[in-house]
This record gives C-alpha cells, structure tokens and sequence, in this order.
C-alpha cells in the first residue's frame, strides 16, 4: 500500500477528476490524502479522504481566473490574476507541504496541471516520483499538431498553417518570459537547475502526465513525449443526488441548452436558445449554471416546447439528450460524448475554442462561433446535427474511444505502477 497525495485547486472542474482517481486507488488499497483548499474539508473528508487544508497557501484559495474570465476585466488584471494564480501561490504551496511532509511521507503526488508548487520543486527535493493530472480535454503540450496553445486556430494543415502557427507561438512566448524567469528564481532558492522551457513544457517531463481523453479526439497527435497518456474521462456521479424528473426520455427529440460552471451573467447562450427553438418540435430543456439564481434569469421568451431548470450533474443533464449545445468546456464535452451523444459548441473562454477546433475536426459535432451565433444560425446548426446520421456515428465512435482509455481506474493502474517502479529503484540504490 502506499501513500499518494493529491494536490489540487478547490475549483470543481479541476477537483472532479482528482476524486474520481482518489477513489480508484483507494480501491486498489492505497492510502490518498487530498492537499487543497479547507472550505471543500468537509467535501473531500465525507470521501473519506485524509485531507490537509492550504494554510500559507489559503490566500490563493479563491484566485479562480476561469471564474474570472467571465467577468469584464481589462488585459492587466486579467494577467495579474493569473500570475497570483499561478506563481504567486507557490511559496506558500511549498511551506504547507513541508508541514505536510512532517507529518506524513508521501510515495506519490498526483499535481493538478496549474498548481506548480510541487511540480517545480517538491519532486526533486522530495525525489517523490510525481503525475500531473490535467483537467482538459486534450493535451497541453506544444508540437506540430498543437503549436499555439491558447490560440484559437483550426489543426494546422498547410505550411502556411504551421507557420503562422509558430509564429504566434513565438509570440505568446515572448510576451510570457517572465514566467518561467520567476519559476526559475524560486526553483534557484532550493538550489535548483533555472529552466530551460516554459513550465508548461517542464510538465511533460514529469514520469506521467495523464489526460482524461482519447487520442482520437485530440487529433491523433504522435508530437508527444512518451510520459503523456490518454486516460478517458474521469468523472462521477455523487449517488446521493437523485436525477430530477425531466431528465427522463419522452417521445420527441431532446435538444439539452447548458451553461456551465463558469457561467456569465449575460446568458448569452440560454437566451439564444430560448428565442431559437420557440415553438420547435423539440423538446427543449435550458440548464442554468452551478448556483445560478433562477429567479433572477428572464430567457426572453416563453415557449410550452422549451423549459428552464437548475443546475444538475453533467452525467444526469445529458443522460437523455438527442444533441447538447454548451460552450464547450472539457467536462461538458467529456459528460456528452462519453455517452456518445453529438454536439453544437458556442467558444468562448479558456480552453473551449480548441476544444470547439477539435469537435468540428472529430465530425461528432459543429463549431459555431460565438459572434456568428444569432437564433437562425443556432437553430440551424442543432437541426443540421440533429438530420445528419454522421454526427451521431461519429460521437458514438468518440465515446467508445473515450471508454477503451480505462478512465479512473487505468489512471490508478499507472499511478501505482510508477510508485511501485520508484520505490524499487530507491532500493536497489540504497
């Protein structure tokens, strides 16, 4: 048995996955302690998880730049934001995990893909063999096929593609220096090597760097480094909330409007949807955001075809779903086409313009974006998937795909494998 410590961010679509290994290698028999924020304690304790609580670190605990991004905020706050996030926290990360370290010795850490504490420099002053675990639906790395990360650009096909696509890389580069100059400053301070990439490069050469989907979504990209799998989706449902009736199938059609956690104010994409399919011969459920105030949310039209309701887990709100129409997060695209279900992406923030690149690429859904989505073009959209056979043969190739990766408990497999490797060799030197 051996002890693996989670270090995560409280931020639920980061969270979720980390849970749903947690409990795959309890099941093997390992002991997991979760290092993350104490106002999710009770959370992760009622899994019957050891949890230890950011203490230095509790400052950074609400620093949610996804959260953020919804809000109108000018390109400087933005960027400290992320800098808070990011490097900001670290020190303190590095000073609750020494306690940590006092009180209980750790074989593994599995390292939320943004919480670079412990990537930058417990894995090497620990020599703790260490497994990012990232939240995204594809890999963050850089290569030929994914070379301007956080660019929102189709696969680069042509020369011409590939190199605007470095181009802009370089750039985004040039502009981020600072980054990895403070990550080497601090990793300087525990008397290590200064890097020679950027920290999101520096992920890659972790033993694993797990990501929850299939190489057929992320397209079929042979650029990575061998520490990269792909583990399929790593979610799960909480037992102890019932699905709500309307989740139920009827005899029509179900077209299933969802926001997600990091929702906007404006409800772009629900008002939309409501004022699309208005009379519509299918059915129409739009799902409000986690702790949106439903009371407070006017859709713009009324509609007997077309229904507003809360927030439910994604695995139950597109159990029953002919089509999902979001703006693309990872785990809504994870929820909907693990079960096969296709799709109509509406981009907007973070990683759902690649996301939306790479579903229009799959063919189990259409990309629609956001400054060309009025009414008509949505409404054509879902009726063009909802028509087209393809859309639904390829999303049922996705979801099985996303099944074959192992999920969970394939994560837990790899995770143990590498400690029971790492713990070999520290015996064979000793």
């Amino acid at each position: 048995m051996a002890n693996i410590l989670m270090t995560a961010w409280p931020i639920e679509t980061h969270l979720t996955p980390f849970v749903a290994v947690a409990r795959a290698l309890r099941a093997r028999g390992h002991e997991v302690g979760f290092y993350t924020s104490g106002q999710i304690r009770r959370q992760i304790e009622r899994e019957r998880f050891r949890c230890f609580p950011f203490q230095e670190a509790a400052p950074h605990a609400d620093c949610n730049p996804g959260a953020a991004s919804t809000r109108k905020m000018g390109w400087r706050a933005q960027r400290q934001l992320w800098h808070d996030f990011l490097l900001g926290s670290v020190p303190g990360q590095l000073r609750d995990l020494e306690r940590i370290w006092s009180r209980w010795q750790p074989d593994a850490i599995v390292c939320d893909v943004t919480m670079w504490g412990p990537i930058l420099v417990v894995q090497e002053t620990k020599q703790v063999p260490l497994v990012v675990l990232s939240h995204t639906a594809y890999c963050l790395l850089t290569g030929r096929e994914n070379p301007a990360p956080g660019i929102s650009m189709p696969r680069p096909r042509t020369s011409g593609m590939r190199l605007l696509a470095r181009i802009l890389s370089s750039g985004i580069n040039m502009a981020t220096a600072a980054i990895p100059r403070e990550a080497s400053r601090i990793r300087g301070e525990y008397g290590l090597a200064p890097l020679d990439t950027t920290v999101m490069e520096f992920t890659g050469r972790m033993p694993l760097h797990l990501v929850p989907s299939a190489p057929e979504f992320d397209y079929d990209r042979d650029d990575l480094p061998s520490s990269v799998r792909y583990i399929g989706p790593c979610m799960y449902e909480d037992e102890a909330q019932p699905a709500p009736e309307w989740v139920m199938r009827s005899n029509r059609p179900r077209i299933v409007v969802l926001e997600e956690l990091h929702y906007a104010e404006d409800a772009f994409l629900l008002k939309t949807a409501a004022r699309a399919f208005a009379g519509h011969s299918a059915e129409v459920v739009l799902m409000a955001g986690h702790g949106r105030d439903l009371s407070a949310l006017d859709p713009g039209i009324a509609s007997p075809n077309v229904r507003l309701v809360p927030w439910v887990p994604l695995i139950q709100a597109v159990r029953s779903a002919d089509v999902v129409v979001a703006h693309g997060s990872s785990e809504t695209i994870l929820a909907a086409l693990g079960r096969g279900i296709p799709m109509v992406v509406v981009p907007r923030m973070l990683e759902q313009p690649q996301i939306a690149w790479r579903l229009a690429a799959s063919g189990a859904g259409v990309r629609l974006p956001m400054r060309r989505c009025t009414p008509e073009r949505l409404r054509a959209a879902v009726e063009r998937v909802l028509g087209g056979e393809m859309f639904g043969r390829h999303a049922r190739r996705l979801g099985a795909a996303l099944a074959r990766m192992g999920g969970p408990a394939r994560a837990a497999e790899l995770i143990e494998g590498l400690s029971r490797k790492f713990a070999d060799e520290q015996e064979q030197t000793a």
